[in-house]
């Protein structure tokens, strides 16, 4: 019952409210991975523990920025 509305919205008129995007973009375009923030626990026989966080970002094949550390 609630779509039914919803439909005749879109049909009547709405359609051109909505989003209109232009030209082809990958996924990869679409996916801005530096918008987000992940943690991540690292287990006792790593190669990084014991180390301080500027030895860890050296140690680390990734590219990333370690904002904080817990012991």
């Amino acid at each position: 019952m609630v779509a039914l509305p919803g439909i005749a919205f879109i049909g009547a008129g709405g359609w051109r409210l909505t989003l209109n995007r232009q030209g082809e973009s990958s996924p990869e375009d679409l996916f801005e991975i530096d918008k987000y923030t992940a943690e991540v626990c690292v287990p006792e026989e790593s190669k990084v523990m014991g180390k301080s966080i500027g030895e860890v970002g050296q140690a680390v094949e990734v590219e990333c920025v370690i904002v904080g550390l817990a012991r």
